[in-house]
């Protein structure tokens, strides 16, 4: 297959295709057929085309080859909208690319032309002017200020970096924007580690910039970000994620675009969460949230794209997957870690790119990055209320199988830059974007009495079958003590407004004239003797008297009206306090999953910790081999280089002995030749074989005299050495091996005691999170149980009520007794009311209390913990340290004293030699007086022999030298004996200690339980105490409102006598008329 990025001649025998070459061909299979291992086509021999080398600068103005994009339009711009176009590109970190790790190490060796950023650099400039944006965001920019901000300022760009707080990290990320177009008005810079955070502890940044478009004074927030790479560590993606929505909102502006490399492929649980808002990690695995592996194999290599069929539908408007079209497969939790977290945000982002969604794809792009280890889409614009009016499609599919991977010849990164145009709507059009089907649509409370009923028709729900009202999440709770004062006043209000209203009634009788009761009463009689007289004005007092009567009927029908509106404003006071009831509940219940997902949550924490420490141990005990190794082998090179100095001091040593004897023996030719010379001129020939034949004898004994002198001379130099190096030898390999051994001996002892103090550690912590687990599943059995029956004594408690009401109301009038009956029943629904809110608050106070004393200990045991592991992981350094200073110590002690010695033997042999020397020139001086001074010989012999003699004695000094040696050597052994002695009895001290200190942190623990059961005892005696005084809460209320019931049935009473006695009269007032109109007509 022809590779478009390749330069040079490949031939060679078929051979078995790579990953990325199978990928590629799997990409013209059909999606039956991906997978199944198929091999490209054309297999055997082949060759590729040679091609020129790509020149290292282009053009920044020229057309990109072999680059084809076309550009997909989602709506036309309205007239008074503003557009603009965003460019999101990572530009791949020159160090990056370059590194042992990065992408030159997984291409081939002859693509490494492609990475160099000489030759990338223009191909980057090139592709962002092209397409001439407003807003240009840049991820992995490690050439900011040395190129990419001089260079695009040029043509009238401003930007702003962010660099990665790493040590090693040179890249970040930079924004620019149109200076003509854009106005940066805030600049926020985001780091994602955060100190002391357990999960954002990575070095990825984001940048967030608060623009102002220069012609409309419109704001909008622009972020660039580049998320963590690691496919396991999903929970970091989404703790990165969430702290960049965090830091938008917090800008308070409506408008927002988020570009970026997110590290997220479509089908994952992430970009679910991103598109709609919310993730319920529970059942998402770390390492499958960001699906950057495909098929579960670990496989960066994805290939969810569109089938044939869906070619023809049309295109959607750039809603993508916030459309909420697609769903990503939900998978069980195979391996790992869940996430854990309910996460949400309200951001409401949609994809730029995301088109035609399906039930098997996103709709976003096949691929926005491409190299030798992975092939999908990672880099995204998101948007959010404003409207995407297009943007530049990717490459086809045969872009993808033309090339080996990104960067190629003509593009300079591994990702494609993403671009997309926008348009900010006025206010008018802002509601034009919203559907109808997204608007909430709004409903009456069902509880509104209506305007058209009676006022004195009263119908009481039951409180079972009665919902609840609709209250806002902003109405406040109050708490029972509230709840109850508010309902004493509000009978004391009652009270107060039912005797106003009599005294008023009864008032206005006094002065209130009423009319005729009938027509019948006002015929005109005429004048009638005095007894006539006197009956007419009986008659009058009867009219005062029945329009009195009549008066207080209308004050009963006035006071039956007060208590029918009593009624009903308890009613809705009930179901009020019911509803609030309800809430505070499901709020206790959240607030104690909180509590103990929170628990959990730290204790995962802590046995997080605990491995640390103990991988962290297991990594010092390393260091420490290699240290000791390390230790070793600069031993043997000590002695290696001491070797050879001795075999070099050897070599010269020869080397100047064979030029001096040769030297010598030159000389001593020509002084004889010029003596025998002299002698034969200046001598007596017949004296001639006299002094020839005593020359011969002193030459011959004089040759063997110095032929035994060398050799007794070699024999001790050689012994000497010999014994030397035997002796260096023996000491060299005990001191080695005593070495070794206390080296063992000590690594074996603290790794023990490592080993040791981790099995303890950890046992300890499984016997705290077993013991706390039950006392959880204890206390929420019995708070379990308590609920249930308390629920019990409660329902039996309102049924006695209830039947003691109902005998009570039986013997009321007809009239009156469906009101009462419901006036019961509503007292009695409130007392239940307010005992399920003092039951709720006295839970809900139990499990604070009992929440925050387990929080307490925790703390405590944690910071003795930490202080005992830090006492130890101390006290461990300080012997660790201790030892090795004066193991080196030593070792340097006795290198510079064995190279002291070695420089005094040095100069004790060298003497020697110069001794020789001297001794020789000696020689060489008498034989020169040899014929003036012949009697003289015997001395000399003698003091060759003397010489011989101080030889033998430097012989004896040195074995007396070799004896001392030894002497300081065992000396050595001895001292080192009692230092290991003193650091044994110093590590038992110290373990001494550390069974001090655990005795200690029992105790204290032994403490903390008796502190912690004495709280307890307090906890339970301040319930009862709330319960007992709940109860005379309770009691109070029931007598107020009985106290309250009495005195209207009372007065009830009071108007029932009246009106009978009214009723008496009226029907003798009737009699006497009637008797009166029968005199009359008679």
């Amino acid at each position: 297959m022809h590779n478009g990025d390749d330069h040079v001649e490949v031939t060679g025998e078929s051979r078995e295709p790579s990953t990325t070459e199978q990928r590629t061909s799997e990409l013209n299979q059909p999606e039956s057929q991906v997978g199944r291992g198929r091999r490209p086509s054309g297999r055997g021999k082949f060759a590729r085309v040679p091609q020129r080398r790509a020149p290292t600068n282009v053009n920044v103005f020229s057309a990109i080859p072999n680059y084809d994009r076309a550009y997909t339009s989602y709506s036309e711009t309205k007239e008074n909208a503003t557009s603009f176009r965003v460019v999101s590109f990572n530009v791949l970190a020159d160090y990056l690319a370059l590194s042992p790790t990065g992408s030159l190490a997984h291409s081939h060796p002859s693509q490494a032309w492609k990475y160099q950023w000489s030759f990338r650099r223009t191909r980057l400039l090139r592709e962002i002017l092209s397409w001439q944006a407003a807003i240009v965001c840049l991820q992995e920019d490690d050439h900011y200020g040395d190129y990419f901000e001089p260079e695009l300022r040029k043509y009238g760009y401003v930007g702003a970096n962010k660099q990665r707080t790493g040590v090693d990290t040179l890249d970040g990320c930079s924004i620019f924007v149109k200076a003509d177009v854009f106005e940066i008005k805030r600049v926020v810079p985001l780091e994602y580690n955060q100190p002391g955070h357990a999960v954002l502890d990575r070095d990825n940044v984001a940048l967030v910039l608060l623009l102002e478009h220069q012609a409309s004074k419109e704001q909008i927030v622009v972020a660039n970000t580049h998320i963590l790479f690691n496919p396991r560590r999903g929970d970091v993606k989404l703790a990165q994620l969430q702290l960049l929505f965090e830091t938008v909102e917090s800008l308070e502006c409506s408008k927002k675009i988020l570009c970026g490399d997110f590290n997220l492929t479509p089908k994952s649980s992430l970009y679910e969460f991103i598109s709609s808002g919310v993730l319920n990690g529970v059942s998402v695995a770390t390492g499958e949230a960001s699906g950057q592996y495909a098929r579960g194999n670990h496989s960066y290599f994805h290939n969810d794209f569109h089938s044939k069929s869906d070619e023809t539908v049309e295109r959607h408007q750039g809603a993508g997957t916030a459309a909420y079209r697609f769903k990503p497969p939900t998978t069980p939790v195979r391996h790992g870690n869940s996430l854990g977290v309910q996460a949400t945000h309200d951001l409401h982002l949609r994809s730029a790119y995301a088109q035609h969604p399906t039930d098997q794809t996103t709709g976003e792009p096949f691929a926005t990055s491409y190299h030798d280890r992975f092939l999908g889409t990672v880099d995204y614009i998101w948007y959010g209320n404003v409207e995407c009016t297009g943007v530049v499609e990717m490459p086809q599919m045969d872009f993808f199988q033309q090339i080996r991977a990104l960067p190629t010849r003509d593009l300079g990164s591994d990702h494609l830059s993403l671009v997309a145009d926008f348009a900010l709507l006025r206010e008018s059009h802002k509601m034009s974007l919203v559907d109808d089907d997204d608007l909430p649509s709004f409903s009456q409370d069902n509880n509104v009495v209506d305007e058209a009923e009676a006022p004195h028709e009263l119908i009481l729900d039951d409180p079972a079958e009665t919902p609840p009202p609709l209250y806002t999440d902003k109405e406040p709770l109050k708490s029972a003590a509230s709840s109850a004062s508010s309902i004493y006043d509000y009978l004391d209000q009652v009270e107060m407004k039912s005797v106003q209203q009599l005294q008023l009634t009864a008032s206005s009788a006094k002065s209130r004239q009423l009319p005729p009761l009938g027509r019948r009463t006002q015929v005109v009689w005429e004048p009638s003797p005095p007894p006539s007289s006197v009956k007419s004005s009986r008659s009058s007092q009867d009219n005062q008297y029945y329009a009195e009567i009549r008066e207080k009927l209308v004050t009963l029908n006035i006071e039956l009206q007060d208590k029918t509106q009593t009624i009903e404003l308890l009613h809705a006071a009930r179901k009020k306090d019911k509803a609030k009831a309800k809430e505070k509940a499901a709020q206790a219940e959240k607030e104690f999953k909180a509590a103990l997902l929170a628990q959990k949550t730290q204790l995962e924490k802590d046995i997080e910790k605990q491995l640390d420490f103990a991988q962290t141990l297991v990594a010092d005990k390393a260091e420490l081999v290699k240290q000791c190794e390390a230790i070793t082998a600069e031993l043997k090179k000590s002695q290696e280089r001491i070797q050879q100095t001795e075999e070099s001091f050897q070599r010269q040593m020869k080397d100047a002995k064979e030029r001096w004897t040769v030297q010598e023996k030159v000389k001593r030719d020509q002084w004889m030749v010029k003596k025998t010379e002299e002698i034969k001129k200046s001598t007596i020939k017949a004296l001639e074989p006299d002094v020839q034949a005593i020359m011969t004898k002193c030459k011959e004994n004089l040759d063997k005299a110095r032929d035994a002198a060398a050799d007794d001379k070699r024999k001790l130099i050689i012994a000497h050495e010999k014994e030397k190096d035997e002796l260096l030898k023996r000491q060299r390999e005990e001191y080695e091996k005593k070495l070794v051994e206390a080296w063992e001996k000590e690594r074996s002892k603290l790794m023990y005691r490592l080993d040791a103090a981790d099995a303890e550690l950890q046992q300890q912590l499984n016997q705290q999170r077993r013991r706390l687990q039950d006392e959880a599943e204890k206390a929420r059995n019995d708070l379990v149980l308590e609920m249930r029956a308390l629920k019990l004594q409660h329902s039996r408690d309102l049924e006695d009520m209830r039947v003691v009401e109902r005998q009570r109301i039986d013997h009321e009038l007809t009239q009156l007794q469906k009101e009462k009956e419901e006036l019961a029943r509503r007292y009695d629904a409130d007392a239940a009311a307010l005992r399920e809110k003092c039951k709720l608050e006295v839970d809900a106070m139990q499990s604070s209390i009992a929440a925050s004393l387990r929080s307490e200990m925790e703390k405590e045991k944690a910071k003795w913990e930490a202080e005992m592991i830090k006492r130890r992981d101390e006290k461990i350094q300080m012997v660790i340290d201790k030892l090795h200073g004066e193991t080196q110590k030593k070792v340097d002690a006795a290198e510079k004293r064995l190279a002291a010695q070695y420089e005094l033997d040095t100069r004790e042999f060298e003497k020697k030699l110069r001794a020789a020397g001297d001794i020789e020139a000696a020689w060489m001086e008498k034989n020169r007086e040899l014929f003036d001074k012949c009697t003289k010989l015997e001395q000399q012999r003698d003091l060759m022999q003397a010489k011989c003699t101080e030889q033998a004695q430097a012989l004896q000094a040195a074995q007396d030298n070799v004896a001392r040696y030894s002497a300081a050597l065992q000396e050595e052994r001895e001292i080192l004996s009692q230092e290991r002695h003193n650091v044994a009895r110093h590590v038992d001290a110290i373990r001494n200690e550390s069974e001090r200190e655990r005795e200690t942190l029992k105790s204290a623990v032994v403490s903390l339980e008796a502190k912690l059961d004495m709280m307890e005892r307090k906890h339970a005696a301040y319930i009862a105490d709330m319960r007992a005084n709940h109860d005379d809460i309770l009691e109070k209320l029931h007598a107020r409102v009985r106290a309250t019931v009495a005195k209207k049935d009372d007065m009830i009473e009071t108007l029932r006598e009246e009106l009978h006695m009214t009723q008496v009269r009226v029907t003798k007032c009737e009699a006497i008329i009637n008797q009166q109109r029968e005199q009359l007509i008679a």
